[in-house]
């Protein structure tokens, strides 16, 4: 017994020497990602079971015994630190993001997974991605920047259309834009605007703040996007904003302001060169000359471009604050950002702000809370698709007139048809104002461990007024003392949802987890306007001052949604993922026969790398492949009563009150259908420093809704119903990597590029093609080809264009026509770099488009060649004059329809192809030991560039445009519209 307590007392007191000999360690853990303390991350002395928590503060303290010199720092998301503490007593410790971590958190429909766990097919972009971008709009931020999605603008009006197409187009007469659900409510994403401005509408998704983003996915394939049912088959983007984070509270601030101007111009002819060119044009037509040589070489020299551009500004500030404690999270942020456009009389203006609150009332009980107020101001002007607006005014008129009379007043004298573009800019008012209203609100219980009951409302509401006023000063020749119009619409969007979610881990290679829900969803349009006319003066613009009302109307319509849906994930061993969903929609667009329509999807992955001959693999550390199928729909785009019998009130004869039938019920008309079976295939090596995501799917839609034609003694041209089909396949490939990194330098990059075919497979009449100008709907062609006449050059000897006698009849004419050009890429894609040294970061990101053809009716109206009401294009001036010329442009001419702009043939189709220098941004943050001396925790200044530069063989203003933004066969038409901004700027981001 004396040998037990001597030996137990000789333990203890080597013990206390020990103790007595460690040390204290003290210091902080902060993140790399933002400089803020990092509460309850880990702080372990190595080889030892002696460890503590950092507190709210991210600061620690612990004893580390006399034989130990390494601290092991971790915490989760973020990469374990292993530190040499040497004669060091106080420690800063910054952790990392662990990228393999990050990555695999994304959101899908109701709900999250990994990115490992994923089995179909979505492209994710995040806050980072697309912070600091000068743009109005999320869709402008994620263009070039996700594989299979095609981001195009309508035209370079502030705040004005974006299109956006997943995996192609896939519908003829209904939507081929995708959902947008913003923190699970489907919003609406349509045109706005009452009064018709020719081909421009408004963009209401530039009412969401993208610095309140906290990502972006967008579901491509029909396994990932067929849990939102009969609106699913163009894909679904899903937007998650920020929220609040448990930890003290953190205040940032970004700033930045910036210039824009044309990313290009095309000049038009001085006037004595359209003088010049218009007595050619006559000589050629054996008429006499319109001017003498002294009035051609004294002709005036009109600048109209120069009268409507000016400087654009762009200017953004915004603030948030988030924080909270363990029960209690926040998330604040303010915004306003202005965007005044290069060209005069548009502007955009937002102001924003978003609160949301999460709290847990218990264990079982907690809630999530969000508000978003935005008001939209927009000054327009009617332009894009038509002869009367600002930009089209200009382009159009000639250059050898004075644009203003002796006493300043404006000359109209230059032309007859159409309006004095400063006129336009300055006389009339145009203005839209829109508040978004969009509340949310959803309550869990926890009923027991694994089982979640989830019940949430949610809203969105926007109000919108119009006030148009056209005075008679803008142009000769109305008949009227002025026009005005005041318009208001409201469109009202409620959804409520019931979710049930279960999840279980069985023994240690079994997982399961599923989701029931029911959910319901109500949307009411709204819209009303009046019209006046005969106003005493030009600086009386309202409604109110108008001496007769002469026009008004207004219009509601309604459509609700009855939905349940349910999906199961099983993954057993992380090697085998199976996912199945379900959804059930009734919509009251629909007959009665087909109100329920049902879409199932299935998917399954298996992960290699899981393998014992691959888990340690030093070289790849993810192998996954997977494949997928799922049935989804298309209800946009139709009216909301399209199966009824409908009758129409009004003045229906001899100016007397009435009604009578304006539409042929059909009982059995429903939803448009697309199937999409998807193969992926996803590879990492060294640790996920490089990675590699391939698809490849076939997606087939049918029971398109096209207009049949019927016999008039119906009363009636056409019905609609369920006939036709359409395919589109296609390839893409997604490739990241860490390229360098090494004593400080960074070099990460991202390349994205897809390939997609899409081909009409069936329509009413397979031998009469859908027509829309001069592109078709035709079975075995792209929806959209091109069909006109065939040029064939310009004859060498006489200047006359030649065409192509497609039937050798000795005669050019409509039966000539042919299939020339597709509006569709080859491929498109994006490039994105990032350069990082010792706190200075450079990105250069670029953007394609190979393979497309655009119609440039601006150049069919600009190269007219003599038409004496309009100007020209200063590339009449490489038309043809002798003979032995060799060019691509006629002779100029007047009389003769084959050589003028009359004429619509290929000589107007060009190749739109392009490369753009999208982002160029180099940047500076203070190191973290400066920013801890003046207490900032994030400080970064920056210069910013956007469409800096753009590779084309395009002769028109922008390869981009789309006069005709939501048309689904007349694409790709480029008719006097303006071209995208180019931008400068600079920003700052403070952090505290």
């Amino acid at each position: 017994m004396r040998k037990v307590l001597l030996l137990g007392f000789t333990l203890l007191f080597i013990s206390a020497m020990a103790f007595g000999q460690s040390r204290v360690i003290t210091g902080t853990v902060i993140s790399g990602e933002d400089n803020l303390p990092i509460p309850g991350a880990s702080v372990l002395v190595k080889g030892t079971t002696v460890g503590v928590a950092t507190d709210l503060d991210g600061k620690f303290s612990i004893n580390v015994p006399s034989d130990k010199n390494v601290l092991v720092v971790s915490f989760v998301g973020l990469e374990t630190q292993e530190l040499t503490i040497g004669n060091q007593s106080i420690i800063s410790v910054t952790l990392r993001p662990d990228m393999k971590s990050l990555q695999e958190v994304i959101v899908v429909g109701y709900g999250e997974m990994t990115k490992r766990e994923v089995t179909g097919a979505i492209s994710s972009v995040s806050s980072e991605d697309i912070k600091n971008l000068p743009v109005a709009g999320i869709d402008q931020a994620i263009q070039g920047r996700a594989a299979g999605v095609l981001v195009s603008s309508a035209s370079g009006t502030p705040g004005g259309a974006i299109s956006i197409n997943v995996r192609g187009t896939a519908s003829i007469s209904a939507s081929n834009e995708p959902l947008y659900v913003v923190d699970g409510m489907p919003v609406y994403s349509g045109n706005t605007s009452s009064v018709g401005r020719g081909g421009q509408t408004t963009n209401v998704l530039s009412q969401i703040n993208p610095n309140d983003i906290e990502s972006i996915e967008v579901l491509k394939d029909a396994a990932s996007a067929a849990i939102y049912g009969s609106r699913g088959a163009n894909g679904v983007v899903l937007i998650t904003t920020k929220r609040g984070k448990a930890g003290k509270a953190q205040v940032d601030l970004s700033i930045y302001r910036g210039i824009q101007e044309p990313t290009n111009r095309v000049e038009n002819v001085t006037g004595s060169q359209w003088r010049e060119l218009m007595n050619e044009s006559r000589t050629n037509d054996g008429r006499p000359a319109l001017f003498t040589d002294a009035q051609v070489a004294e002709a005036p020299d009109a600048d109209w471009y120069g009268l409507i551009f000016q400087q654009g500004s762009i200017e953004d500030y915004n603030v948030s604050v988030r924080g909270g404690s363990d029960n209690t999270q926040f998330f604040v942020s303010g915004g306003m950002f202005k965007n005044e456009g290069f060209m005069g009389g548009f502007d955009f203006t937002r102001y924003s702000t978003s609160i949301s609150v999460d709290h847990k009332f218990s264990e079982r009980v907690d809630l999530k809370s969000n508000l978003r107020l935005v008001n939209t101001r927009q000054n327009l002007r009617g332009n894009d698709n038509n002869i009367f607006g600002v930009f089209s005014a200009a382009t159009l008129a000639r250059p050898d007139f004075e644009p203003f009379l002796e006493d300043g007043s404006y000359n109209h004298a230059f032309s007859t048809l159409i309006a004095h573009p400063q006129a336009l800019i300055r006389e009339v008012k145009n203005e839209l104002n829109e508040y978004r209203l969009q509340p949310n609100i959803s309550v869990g219980y926890k009923i027991i461990p694994g089982l979640r009951f989830e019940t949430s409302f949610r809203a969105d509401i926007i109000y919108g007024r119009q006030d148009v006023y056209n005075p008679n000063t803008v142009r000769s020749g109305f008949a009227t003392n002025g026009t005005g119009t005041q318009a208001n619409n409201l469109f009202t969007t409620y959804l409520n949802e019931n979710i049930v979610s279960y999840s279980k881990t069985f023994g240690d290679d079994h997982y399961f987890d599923a989701i029931l829900g029911q959910s319901y969803q109500r949307y009411v349009s709204e819209t009303g306007s009046v019209t006046g006319i005969n106003f005493p003066g030009a600086d009386f613009k309202y409604i109110t001052s108008a001496a007769e009302v002469n026009a008004g109307s207004s219009f509601r319509t309604e459509y609700a949604l009855l939905s349940y849906f349910g999906r199961a994930n099983y993954r057993w061993k992380d090697k085998l993922l199976v996912s199945a969903s379900l959804r059930s929609d009734g919509s009251s667009r629909f007959g009665e026969e087909n109100r329920y329509g049902i879409f199932p999807a299935g998917s399954v992955g298996y992960i290699l790398s899981e393998e014992s001959f691959l888990k340690n693999s030093a070289v790849i550390s993810l192998l996954k492949g997977r494949v997928s199928y799922g049935v989804t729909g298309n209800q946009d785009g139709i009216g909301n009563f399209q199966a009824l019998n409908l009758y129409s009130a009004g003045a229906n004869y001899l100016a007397s009150p009435g009604f009578a039938p304006s539409q042929l019920p059909n009982g059995r008309l429903s939803w448009e259908e697309s199937s999409t079976l998807n193969f992926g295939l996803d590879m990492g090596f060294l640790n996920d420093r490089f990675q590699v995501s391939a698809e490849y799917f076939v997606q087939n839609t049918t029971n398109l809704l096209l207009n049949k034609p019927i016999p008039n003694t119906s009363g009636f041209g056409s019905i609609t119903e369920n006939i036709g089909s359409m395919r589109n396949n296609g390839v893409e490939l997604s490739l990241s990597g860490n390229i360098i990194n090494k004593g400080g330098f960074n070099w990460n990059s991202q390349f994205n590029i897809s390939f997609i075919k899409n081909e009409v497979t069936a329509i009413v009449d397979e031998n009469t093609p859908i027509n829309s100008l001069q592109s078709r709907a035709a079975v075995g062609q792209p929806l959209g080809a091109f069909f006109m006449i065939k040029s064939n050059g310009v004859d060498p000897e006489t200047g006359d264009l030649m065409f192509v006698d497609l039937n050798e009849d000795g005669a050019i004419t409509p039966d000539d026509r042919q299939y020339v050009g597709k509006p569709n890429p080859d491929f498109f894609g994006g490039l994105n770099n990032t350069f990082t040294y010792k706190g200075f970061d450079l990105n250069v990101f670029l953007q394609f488009t190979y393979g497309f053809d655009v119609i440039n009716r601006s150049a069919q109206f600009n190269q007219h060649l003599g038409f004496s009401a309009w100007g020209m294009s200063e590339l009449a001036l490489q038309r043809w004059q002798q003979p032995g010329d060799i060019t691509d442009i006629p002779r100029a001419t007047s009389l003769d329809p084959n050589r003028n702009n009359r004429v619509d043939s290929d000589r107007w189709l060009e190749d739109a192809s392009f490369l753009r220098l999208k982002n160029l941004s180099l940047g500076y943050t203070l190191p973290g030991n400066v920013l801890q001396s003046i207490g900032v925790r994030q400080f970064r200044i920056y210069a910013m560039a956007q469409n800096l530069i753009t590779w084309t063989k395009y002769t028109g203003w922008d390869p981009e445009l789309n006069s005709q933004p939501g048309a689904n066969i007349a694409r790709n038409y480029d008719f006097l519209t303006f071209p995208q901004a180019k931008t400068f700027t600079l920003g700052l981001n403070l952090g505290f």
